[in-house]
Order: C-alpha cells, then sequence, then structure tokens
C-alpha cells in the first residue's frame, strides 16, 4: 500500500504535465514552427531557388510536405470557424498583404520565371494564410501570450547558433565579401539569425520588465543571457538598432523611467571611462570602415530600379514575388550573392509593380494605427502584449530598410511581420476591431 501511496501520485503529476503541454501547443502552432525552422534549409545558404526547384533534396521533400501541411491545418481551422478567417481577412492590415501575394500569382503569369514566381507566390500566401489561423485569435491559448511560438523558435535558432559556437566554432561563423567573421549558426544568414536574437531579447525585456517577483524574472534573463552574445556575434547593425529602439519603446510604455535613466547613466559612463573600449566595440559592430551600411546596395536598387521602371509590365505587374533574385543575377559579376533586392519596397516593386508597392505601404500604416490604437488604450500602463507588438513592429520593419523583409519570398522577416498582423486582431480590444 505505501509503495501505491508514492506510484500514483506521480504518475498523476506526470499525466497532469502531459495535459498541459498539450493544451499549450495547438498542431497548426507545431507546423508553423517546422516551416518557419525548415524553410532556410531548402536550398543552402542563401536560400537561392523555390521548394519546387530542389524535390530530390531532403530539405526539398520536407519543406513540401510542410507546405502542404500548412494548407491543411488552414483547411482545417477555417472549416470549423470561416468566418473568422474572412473577417481577419478583411482587416485593413491584412487585406492589403493577401490582395499583395494574389497580385504575385497573377504576376508570375506574364513573368519571365514563372514556375519560380508561382512556387514562392503559394509559399508566401500560404504562410500567410497560416500565420492568421495560429495568431488570429483561431486558436486560442488563454493561459499564455498569443507571441509565444515566435518567442519559441527564436530561441531555437539562438540555442543553435550558441551550441554551434562552443562546439563547432570553424563551421558555426561565416566570412561575409568585406572579410568580417559573423556568427550564423548552421540554419540562418547573420543578418536574419541577428533578427531572431533581437526578437527573444526583446521579449526578455518586456516579460522580465513586467515581473513582479525575482522568481519570475528568471526565465526573461536567461532569454536575455541567449539573445545579447548571439545578436552581438551576428554583426547584424539594424537588427542591434531595431533591438536598442525596441527596448526603448518597452521601457517608456511600461514607464520605467529610473531603468531608461540608469541605462542611460551606465552607456555614458562607460564611454568617458573606457573611450579605447566603447570605440573597439562600435568597430568591432559596424565590422570597420571597409563595409558601410549601404554597402553595395544603392547600386544593386539602381539596378532594379532600371530593370522594373523600363517597361509597362515592370511598373504595373512586375516580375513575381522572389524574382528580384533573377533579375540580379544578370550582374552577378558585381554581386556574389543577389538574392533579394535590400529593401522592402524596392522588392515590392520588383515583384508586383507599383500597386505592390501601394499595397505595402497601406498594411505597414494600417497596422501601426491599429498598434497605436491598441497602446493608446492602455496608456494608463501599457499591457504587456500591447507594448511587445509595438516594439516587435519597429524591430521587424528596421531592417526593411537594407533587407526585403516580407515583400519577397517567405523568410524570418516575412512571418515574424504576418504573426503580428494577426496578433493585433487577437488583442482583447473590440474597440478597435475593424467591423
Amino acid at each position: 500500500m505505501p509503495a501505491r501511496r508514492t506510484v500514483l501520485p506521480k504518475v498523476a503529476a506526470i499525466g497532469s504535465v502531459g495535459v498541459r503541454l498539450r493544451s499549450f501547443t495547438h498542431p497548426a502552432e507545431v507546423v508553423w514552427i517546422l516551416l518557419v525552422i525548415v524553410i532556410p534549409l531548402s536550398a543552402g545558404q542563401p536560400r537561392a531557388t523555390p521548394f519546387m526547384s530542389s524535390l530530390l533534396s531532403l530539405p526539398g521533400l520536407l519543406e513540401l510536405a510542410l507546405v502542404l501541411a500548412s494548407g491543411l491545418s488552414v483547411a482545417w481551422i477555417a472549416r470549423k470557424s470561416p468566418i473568422q478567417l474572412v473577417r481577419r481577412l478583411r482587416s485593413p492590415w491584412i487585406m492589403p498583404l493577401a490582395a499583395y501575394y494574389g497580385l504575385g500569382l497573377l504576376s508570375a503569369v506574364f513573368s519571365q520565371f514563372p514556375l519560380y514566381a508561382l512556387a514562392f507566390s503559394a509559399e508566401a500566401s500560404i504562410g500567410l494564410l497560416l500565420s492568421i489561423a495560429v495568431f488570429g485569435g483561431l486558436t486560442d491559448r488563454p493561459h499564455r501570450s498569443s507571441l509565444y511560438p515566435l518567442y519559441f523558435v527564436a530561441g531555437l535558432f539562438c540555442a543553435e547558433a550558441a551550441i554551434s559556437w562552443i562546439l563547432v566554432p570553424g563551421s558555426a561563423w561565416i566570412v561575409d565579401t568585406r572579410g568580417s567573421a559573423r556568427l550564423a549558426g548552421a540554419l540562418l544568414h547573420p543578418n536574419q539569425l541577428g533578427f531572431w536574437a533581437a526578437l527573444l531579447g526583446l521579449g526578455g525585456v518586456a516579460y522580465g520588465s513586467a515581473a513582479t517577483t525575482a522568481r519570475r524574472r528568471v526565465v526573461p534573463l536567461m532569454m536575455l543571457g541567449l539573445a545579447i552574445p548571439v545578436l552581438i556575434a551576428t554583426r547584424s547593425r539594424t537588427d542591434l538598432l531595431g533591438f536598442a529602439v525596441g527596448t526603448l519603446v518597452l521601457l517608456i510604455l511600461g514607464r520605467r523611467w529610473k531603468w531608461i535613466a540608469a541605462g542611460t547613466a551606465g552607456i555614458l559612463v562607460g564611454i568617458a571611462a573606457l573611450p579605447g573600449l566603447a570605440l573597439r566595440a562600435f568597430a568591432y559592430v559596424n565590422r570597420g570602415p571597409q563595409a558601410p551600411l549601404l554597402a553595395g546596395r544603392l547600386a544593386i536598387w539602381k539596378y532594379v530600379l532600371r530593370h522594373s521602371l523600363s517597361s509597362w509590365k515592370g511598373v504595373l505587374l512586375g516580375e513575381g514575388i522572389g524574382t528580384s533574385s533573377r533579375v540580379l543575377r544578370r550582374a552577378v559579376a558585381r554581386w556574389p550573392f543577389p538574392s533579394h533586392a535590400h529593401n522592402l519596397l524596392v522588392e515590392a516593386l520588383n515583384n508586383v509593380g507599383i500597386p505592390g508597392v501601394g499595397l505595402v505601404l497601406a498594411s505597414i500604416v494600417s497596422m501601426g494605427l491599429r498598434i497605436a490604437a491598441i497602446v493608446w488604450r492602455n496608456r494608463s500602463g501599457a499591457a504587456a502584449d500591447a507594448a511587445q507588438l509595438a516594439a516587435l513592429f519597429i524591430l521587424v520593419l528596421t531592417p526593411s530598410l537594407v533587407e526585403s523583409s516580407f515583400a519577397g519570398r517567405a523568410n524570418s522577416y516575412g512571418f515574424a511581420y504576418w504573426a503580428l498582423a494577426a496578433s493585433c486582431y487577437a488583442q482583447p480590444d473590440p474597440g478597435v476591431r475593424p467591423r
């Protein structure tokens, strides 16, 4: 009898943990997480071909399977609540995205690279729909943040890079075209790894600043302890800028004036006391004078703009989603890895023409107004999710100046933007929801 009393509580405890884990993650969320992780593997670094042209490789087969699973997940969720899904698609910040990818399918028909453009358009469309289904409140988990899958993926990427850094440092770093060593891990380009590290760091700042006890600050401190070294080692300047501005926004909305004052004072004292170390740290992140922020990008923008504006088809329809890499391959002698246009609006112009630029701007402006409304409703002390949406919105848009972000083929920036767009609708703020 005593043995039975000892065993039964253990079995019950294990069972309760299993039930909690099962309720913590929806199957569609698992598919979304796997798709975000697998997409960079489909054709190596940088990703130069769509999944349809790499089916003979294991990553290509896995990605195709996940794309199909994504479509089934969307269909399964939509079958249960089709009206909700349609309402989310009609929201003023998601509808322009849906129209953008829909026009991408039309542009692919008239493109010089039709199969290539169709593959990426279909992949991006399914990624958007799956993100809406997962983050838009259709798979609500009331006991945790709606942004959980984003932080989970960020933690996985950062953990993989940190483990690679420790165990196989020779393969965890890459040397870019200007001779700068940057942490990449085995899965991502340093810029995208830096983005996920900044996102994880912002999550740590958000939850840490909102924690009321030392015990609740343990996990946020672990998030920051993992994210910051990885972010610095990637030497991604735009992601560092996005993290700094996002952190400032989080602290201002959370009214953490003492934290802001202490951080500012610490930085100023550090620069004054150790100017040489500060200059070396800046030179490390800036990757030296041989790597200016717009290195090569001005020439890329000029080339893509000239191509897009040279014909009525380029102005009105573009070449299709993700085709800027093909356009730039004509200048491959000048740019070793011309995988995209390195600017959100230039990429949109190449992909879907001037209508695409308008739709991208409409989505950004509408989403910014929605987030501002959410923050205003919580102005007495911005709720954790409201402050996070504002900070992550800034983080996602900052790389858009020098990266193609969500305007091109499915990538880390795109999945994060889609998740934020859907999460804006899921916020409990009926006064601002679209009717």
